[in-house]
């Protein structure tokens, strides 16, 4: 994973990751239900 690489190249810290894994994590959950919600909401998706 990236965030290995950038603590064994030691351009930050474990503490200094920690933030920008979870700020990345909120990032990835946001966009995945943008998906959902945009595929949900279409004009070409068939209704039962």
């Amino acid at each position: 994973m990236w965030s290995r690489f950038i603590v064994k190249a030691n351009l930050l810290s474990d503490d200094q990751l920690l933030p920008v894994i979870d700020e990345a994590d909120q990032l990835r959950r946001i966009i995945g239900k943008s998906i959902v919600t945009a595929n949900a909401n279409s004009p070409t998706r068939k209704k039962p």
